[in-house]
């Protein structure tokens, strides 16, 4: 079984903050990561296999899962946020769909619907 680990650091000078994310593809197609900043201490994992992500927030006990379906008309996205492990707003998630009703090369024109059922609010 092969894989392929990946690491990405960038520096902010402005805030001087150091971000890193370490990433491990295995040859199943599922993507493990780690995120890390020094400044704020922020420590989150996700795993990424298909359409489906899962991920966790350690200092803010977050959990997301987060289905995305694409196809020839647009893209689908379903994104259930858990607030501090408090599991009595799920089912609140995000929806989005999004299309491109004209892609031409004159003339391109796109929508986007999103709805927080969280937050109660629409774009």
């Amino acid at each position: 079984m092969g894989h392929k680990v990946t690491n990405k650091s960038v520096y902010d000078l402005g805030k001087k903050e150091l971000k890193n994310r370490t990433e491990l593809k295995l040859d199943s197609g599922l993507k493990i990561g780690c995120n890390h900043s020094d400044l704020s201490s922020l420590v989150s994992i996700d795993a990424e296999q298909g359409s489906y992500r899962l991920g966790w927030d350690f200092q803010r006990r977050d959990a997301v899962l987060q289905y995305t379906r694409k196809n020839g008309a647009g893209t689908f996205k379903f994104k259930q946020v858990v607030p501090g492990m408090h599991w009595e707003v799920v089912p609140s998630p995000v929806v989005e769909l999004s299309t491109k009703l004209l892609d031409k090369q004159q003339f391109k024109d796109s929508l986007k619907l999103v709805y927080d059922f969280q937050n109660r609010f629409g774009e």
